[in-house]
């Protein structure tokens, strides 16, 4: 009997080990690395701005919060590169990057890709220029300059001199 229980706790806790390690790997954001070219051609918005603050929505009425939860950021509109936005535009993600939510740190200068917006309720007014993105779009604050130069390009039609973000 004693061999009995000594093999039960062993296979309980391996399949504990097995199931935690599914659910750590099925919660996470995984993101396929896409060609700058497709990127831009699949983008509604990009523009180069600074994000000015951050927008938290209160937790549902029993208090439960996600890291799927949206979180706005307000970003200032430098330089439209496509589609046309007012200026402060306010870019919704996800409220955690394990849930694919873009890392926007205030003060911080971006190239955002954006795509319009939907289900924003509870968010900021509709008068300001609402978009989405994501931790797998090519949004980047790494070489924003050469990589707004690189979008330009595809933009115009002619190939990129490199096909890559920065990392």
């Amino acid at each position: 009997m004693k061999k009995f229980t000594s093999i039960f706790w062993k296979v309980i806790g391996g399949v504990t080990i097995l199931l935690c390690g599914y659910v750590t790997q099925t919660l996470a954001c995984s993101c396929v690395a896409e060609p700058l070219s497709r990127a831009v051609s699949s983008a509604d918005y990009i523009f180069l701005g600074t994000v000015l603050l951050r927008q938290d929505p209160p937790p549902d009425p029993s208090g439960v919060m996600s890291s799927m939860d949206p979180v706005y950021f307000h970003a200032t509109v430098e330089r439209t590169l496509k589609g046309e936005l007012l200026s402060p535009a306010v870019v919704v993600t996800a409220r955690e990057s394990a849930s694919c939510g873009y890392p926007f740190q205030r003060g911080t200068r971006y190239l955002i890709f954006g795509y319009r917006a939907t289900g924003t309720a509870g968010g900021p007014s509709q008068a300001e220029s609402t978009l989405s993105t994501t931790l797998c779009s090519q949004t980047t604050d790494k070489e924003v300059d050469r990589v707004a130069a690189q979008v330009e390009t595809l933009l115009r039609g002619a190939p990129p001199m490199q096909d890559a973000i920065p990392d």
